[in-house]
């Protein structure tokens, strides 16, 4: 068992501020399985993607429902949707600005067996400011999977500041033959609060040791001797890896974490 924490020194572990009001969503894609055809989606690239009930390549059939998207014929293509977050499902510019939210995405891919590699499929995430100008974008790993099963992916990124709008991009590349062989089915993208990363504090050689994990960024330590006041201040000491250490002190004294 660790020994007691010396006698004034207390750790709140509270949430950042709005932290609470940021929302999830349901999935924010229309027509994120291909039963509607391509509609809703931009077709680009040399390929012509667009969409299969298994007869493209007979044993593929699509994961769920009556059609799956596919590259068709050609060296690469996309299949692009934009969403505009503010006030979809509750999404506020504050949550985004203030880095409370995360998008989520998950879909599912399948080739025809053509050796290692055999064609191949990912996601790009790009994220817009109001004027649809990129601020960054994400790609996940090309899925190939040829072993006739589909296979999953999933992930989260953080959405920055001054995003207003993400497009989901369906990226088929051809590494084999004429046609592009590669199956997308069930996309989904979703908006979540971000995860609230947890303060930890250890007694150390008569010292208060308060860090959380240092692979964590853009929040800032704030300290407060007084709940009742609320007068919370950025920590007025050196933070090296997300770990400050501090001497004993007199009264009591309280920790967090927030977002600028």
């Amino acid at each position: 068992m660790p020994p007691p924490l010396r006698a004034g020194w207390l750790a709140a572990l509270a949430l950042a501020a709005g932290m609470m009001s940021a929302t999830a969503t349901t999935n924010l894609l229309l027509n994120p399985g291909a039963e509607a055809g391509t509609n809703d989606w931009v077709v680009g690239g040399v390929s012509n993607p667009s969409v299969d009930n298994g007869a493209f390549d007979p044993g593929i059939n699509p994961h769920s429902g009556n059609y799956d998207f596919y590259g068709h014929t050609g060296a690469w293509g996309t299949l692009s949707q934009t969403v505009f977050l503010p006030g979809n499902q509750g999404i506020s510019t504050a949550d985004i600005d203030n880095g409370l939210l995360v998008a989520t995405l998950s879909f599912w891919e399948k080739s025809l067996n053509q050796g290692t590699p055999s064609d191949e499929a990912c996601i790009i995430l790009s994220f817009l400011d109001a004027n649809t100008n990129l601020i960054s974008t994400n790609a996940t790993p090309y899925g190939d999977s040829h072993d006739q099963t589909w296979q999953n992916y999933s992930n989260q990124y953080a959405i920055p500041a001054g995003t207003r709008l993400i497009t989901y991009t369906m990226y088929f590349l051809r590494n084999v033959g004429n046609d592009l062989d590669s199956f997308i089915d069930d996309n989904v993208l979703t908006v979540e609060p971000a995860a609230i990363p947890a303060l930890s504090i250890a007694y150390v050689a008569n010292q208060t040791v308060v860090s959380w994990p240092p692979t964590v960024t853009g929040w800032t330590l704030q300290t407060n001797r007084n709940l009742a006041t609320d007068t919370w201040g950025d920590y007025p000491g050196p933070v090296v890896n997300n770990t400050v250490t501090n001497p004993p002190t007199t009264g009591a004294l309280f920790f967090r974490l927030t977002l600028p």
